[in-house]
């Protein structure tokens, strides 16, 4: 599904009054199954533009559209995973999963399946009866992506989602994302302020501006997965992303 941004902009309302500008006049094209990697420092925008791609916010200038339809709020074709799971403690692994299912009035027997294929797809399958607080934060955020991906999204928004894990865990995460990716055929938008995560994960790789609220520049990481960070395809890939970080915040105010 492809997902198109054309002239947006965002403003708030400050805590001094008058209005902050945190997005301006951003226009970008993130294409059919692609792995999109939004990267930048903290406050340079990126939370606030994923927020009005999955549809919890709405822009102040500009549209947004998802395979050709505005956004106006969130819907079936597109879920969020964020760093923080949201899941439910009071349900189980497999109750986690089946809620969104239930929403929608998936019947029982189906519900079940459904769910058990998707707990099984994430290495889950032992788990299916703990609760949350029962699972390490590996598990949890496969978890967190099973209850996502049960509903069959065309699009997936994650949000620093592996930020809170170690480094060894968040090694495997990257992978159950790559492979899950693959097998389902589906667009990310994955925000991240990690350069090696960006470099691992993304197709294209959209550096955000500091203070400018607009991206710098989009950088094509061109090289096969699994993907080696020493190489000297991902070193350019490095370095690009690190000066157009420096000549964003050259030119900041």
């Amino acid at each position: 599904m492809k997902i198109e941004i054309t002239g947006v902009g965002k403003r708030f309302r400050g805590r001094l009054g008058g209005e902050v500008e945190v997005l301006a006049g951003l226009d970008l094209t993130v294409y059919p199954k692609e792995l999109f990697c939004l990267l930048g420092p903290n406050g340079c925008g990126k939370t606030t533009l994923l927020n009005m791609l999955a549809g919890f916010d709405t822009p102040t200038s500009g549209r947004i559209t998802m395979g050709g339809r505005t956004v106006r709020e969130p819907g079936p074709a597109a879920m969020m995973i964020q760093q923080e799971y949201g899941l439910f403690p009071w349900r189980t692994v497999q109750g986690n999963v089946e809620y969104g299912l239930e929403i929608q009035g998936v019947k029982t027997g189906a519900r079940r399946r459904r769910a058990s294929e998707m707990i099984e797809l994430v290495g889950l399958a032992e788990a299916a009866g703990r609760y949350p607080r029962e699972l390490s934060a590996g598990m949890q955020q496969r978890l967190a992506l099973a209850r996502a991906l049960v509903v069959e999204p065309r699009v997936l928004f994650m949000d620093e989602p592996f930020g809170a894990l170690d480094a060894m865990t968040r090694h495997r995460m990257h992978g159950e994302l790559l492979r899950i990716w693959r097998e389902k055929g589906m667009t990310i938008v994955f925000v991240t302020h990690d350069f090696n995560e960006a470099l691992l994960l993304a197709d294209r790789v959209a550096v955000m501006n500091p203070r400018s609220g607009n991206i710098g520049k989009i950088i094509t990481v061109d090289q096969p997965r699994p993907r080696d960070l020493l190489s000297p395809a991902a070193t350019e890939a490095r370095e690009a992303i690190h000066r157009a970080l420096i000549e964003g915040f050259a030119a900041a105010p």
